[in-house]
């Protein structure tokens, strides 16, 4: 089905044929996304004190506003993170600001955290009628100035705790500017503690844990992981999303809008990812929960991760160029 429409798409400029999705899926009724999520094989997996019914999850990016999040886990997603949100709404960078790579199965994008803000986004994870793990992600206003960036993700964090199931911290888009500095191991140490603080305040606030998760690029060295990671592990934080974007093109060399400014996602990222999953595991007894995004593109890929060392994995571009059917059949071929 989704080969006959998927032309139709690609006719439009990329950002309208995701917000024509978007207001599509609005529309569908949480009874049919009951029905719908309810036909599809689950493979449970637990991590946090969370049941998922699989560990394929919808990434950050597609459902920015929480517009659709009832029928994005109609589609069968072990779970849905919404996002990047930030306190205030804002516009993000001037368009055209994404761009598809067809024969690399890529996307380009510097969207530049476009949204409507927490307030904004608070209805649609505040009505959810439809069982699912939805997590959220959170970004820094533009103009806030780096040295105040834990303020911004504690506001978000703070308005969002009693409706999200896990919480993604994201200090590695390349589309806002000196973002990733925030990357550097003393300063991922300071968000921790104070995220952490933050944390236990609002468990005891509203009676139940949210767990914290950081977001990295791919584009860190394996020294820089494994010192983040090592933060992670001293200061309690509760897992690791690998990876952002990359802003490096050697993959799509040639392609056109290869040379555009942003990140790249998709295919290209899958031998990057692998790299970075067994950085993670190299010689240390205690394990952290790992969430892999990048470059998964068939139910093989998503063994590979899983096997090797990921507890989770989710996909946005798979999901622009093969379709919603994806959840399904990736999880009957799954093993």
């Amino acid at each position: 089905m989704y080969q006959l429409i998927r032309p139709l798409l690609f006719a439009l400029e990329p950002e309208a044929a995701h917000r024509l999705t978007v207001r599509s899926l609005r529309c569908v009724p949480a009874w049919a996304s009951r029905w719908m999520r309810a036909r599809v094989r689950k493979q449970p997996v637990r991590v946090w004190g969370l049941a998922f019914d699989n560990p394929l999850g919808l990434a950050a990016g597609f459902d920015k506003n929480a517009e659709c999040v009832e029928a994005c886990l109609g589609l069968g997603f072990g779970f849905v993170e919404v996002g990047a949100v930030t306190p205030k709404p804002q516009a993000g960078n001037p368009r055209p600001r994404l761009f598809r790579i067809p024969e690399r199965e890529a996307l380009i994008n510097r969207m530049g955290f476009n949204n409507v803000g927490i307030a904004g986004a608070l209805p649609g994870l505040q009505k959810r009628r439809v069982p699912g793990i939805v997590g959220i992600n959170i970004g820094k206003q533009k103009e806030t100035p780096l040295e105040e960036a834990i303020q911004d993700y504690e506001a978000v964090l703070m308005l969002s705790y009693p409706w999200v199931d896990y919480a993604t911290v994201n200090i590695s888009s390349p589309n806002t500017e000196g973002l990733r500095t925030l990357q550097a191991a003393h300063r991922v140490e300071n968000l921790c503690r104070h995220l952490k603080k933050q944390q236990s305040l609002l468990q005891h606030m509203h009676h139940r844990y949210v767990p914290i998760l950081l977001k990295i690029a791919p584009d860190l060295t394996e020294v820089e992981v494994q010192a983040i990671v090592s933060v992670l592990l001293e200061t309690g934080m509760d897992g690791l999303v690998i990876a952002n974007t990359t802003v490096d093109r050697t993959a799509v060399m040639g392609c056109v809008h290869a040379e555009e400014a942003g990140g790249l996602s998709g295919r290209p990222l899958f031998t990057r990812l692998l790299s970075l999953l067994d950085c993670v595991q190299q010689g240390r007894q205690q394990t952290l929960p790992v969430m892999a995004v990048g470059g998964i593109a068939s139910a093989d890929d998503l063994t590979r991760v899983l096997n090797s060392g990921a507890t989770l994995a989710a996909v946005y571009t798979a999901l622009v160029y093969q379709g919603p059917g994806i959840v399904g059949r990736w999880l009957r071929e799954f093993h």
